[in-house]
């Protein structure tokens, strides 16, 4: 997925929850504001002298780092004679280590990203598998048309979707199921058209836990995005800022 594409597509899913345009500028804008908390594929120099990205790991890693499109299996030696003792097999890992990058395996349309499954049209994420249209994300099945998401699976249309499950046209909801059309969400199980709930279950047209009816709900729902919206966003950006977390 070009940038230009990955822009568009950010585009689109906003429209498609807030029906208004999008405020970002540019696509770097976009990572830098709703996924700045995610631990997304960066950029590094393999052997080659090609540029490569590397999913962040907790574990150490050598800085020699090899294209997985370049990867050949290695040949296996002889035995020697005399047996090497433990530190000679120990420094000869230590040198001679290699981390592959670039692991898209059964996928095309990927940019910037790493270990990537059986998906298309993915930009700067990691741990993707079998999904399509993904920006700015990591640890994702079978997902469609997700930005700035983390750890979902079967979900679609959303953004900042995180440890959550079969949802769609989602923004800013975590540990949730079976949420759809709904904002500020956390720990949810079957909503639709619910904004800033908690812990709720089996329910519609609630906002903050309140049950209202559908016109009422409608209108509010309205005048919060109105109000989120207000001079470029800027209502909304303090909700997401990880600064805020702190």
């Amino acid at each position: 997925m070009l940038a230009k594409e990955a822009f568009q597509l950010v585009d689109h899913v906003w429209s498609s929850i807030f029906n208004q345009p999008m405020p970002f500028k540019h696509l770097e804008e976009v990572k830098t504001i709703l996924a700045a908390s995610i631990p997304l594929p960066t950029q590094v120099k393999t052997i080659r002298k090609t540029t490569a990205y590397l999913t962040p790991t907790y574990f150490p890693i050598p800085n020699t780092y090899l294209d997985y499109q370049d990867l050949k299996p290695a040949s296996v030696k002889s035995q020697p004679s005399p047996l090497p003792s433990p530190d000679q097999f120990i420094k000869a890992w230590q040198e001679k280590k290699i981390w592959v990058v670039n692991k898209n395996i059964s996928s095309a349309k990927i940019s910037q990203s790493d270990n990537v499954y059986q998906s298309q049209n993915v930009y700067n994420s990691c741990y993707v598998f079998n999904s399509k249209d993904i920006i700015f994300s990591r640890q994702l099945g079978s997902c469609q048309r997700l930005i700035a998401s983390y750890n979902n699976d079967s979900c679609t249309s959303s953004i900042r979707l995180s440890d959550s499950l079969n949802s769609s046209y989602c923004f800013e909801v975590s540990w949730s199921n079976k949420v759809s059309h709904s904002m500020f969400i956390h720990n949810g199980y079957n909503l639709y058209e619910c904004l800033f709930c908690q812990n709720l279950y089996s329910k519609k047209y609630c906002i903050a836990n309140i049950q209202f009816s559908p016109t009422d709900y409608f209108t509010l729902k309205e005048q919060i995005i109105a109000y989120l919206a207000k001079d470029n966003w800027s209502n909304l950006i303090p909700l997401i800022s990880p600064a805020r977390r702190r």
